[in-house]
């Protein structure tokens, strides 16, 4: 009959190794869906802050626009929740006066004589964001009255 040489020599790839590429490529497919998730994630949270940023500066533009007309009187006030396109926000802002205030309210760069007439308005806008961790962003001005 036949008599083939008996050959030690494996012609192809084994069911193992196969399987060991498989998990490879499957454990970089995990790696690539979770770095979009992430980046995706990220994106959501940096147009938050964008809107937030906004939102902040419309308020402080109205305040600055109200003290030019008559002084602000020092107050905290909470404009309550507003929706906007990618969260809800919620608004405050504080007004102080140079005179009502301690130093350490105002930087060192508003040391002025006694008749300085100097205002700071803080503007905060607070978010909860994708993650559901807490945020927030704050805008100060210091405004001369005079």
């Amino acid at each position: 009959m036949f008599n083939k040489p008996f050959s030690t020599r494996q012609a192809g790839v084994g069911l193992i190794e196969v399987l060991i590429s498989l998990l490879i490529l499957a454990g970089g497919f995990l790696t690539l869906t979770r770095f979009q998730t992430q980046i995706t994630q990220n994106q959501a949270i940096a147009m938050q802050r964008a809107e937030a940023t906004l939102l902040a500066n419309q308020q402080m533009n109205q305040l600055i626009q109200q003290s030019s007309v008559a002084r602000l009187t020092p107050q905290s006030k909470t404009a309550g929740s507003i929706a906007g396109v990618n969260a809800t926000y919620e608004i405050n802002w504080l007004t102080v006066n140079k005179s009502s205030a301690s130093p350490s309210s105002f930087n060192n760069n508003t040391n002025c004589a006694t008749g300085c007439d100097v205002q700071r308005i803080d503007v905060l806008v607070y978010w909860n964001d994708v993650t559901n961790a807490r945020n927030n962003v704050s805008l100060s001005r210091l405004i001369s009255l005079r």
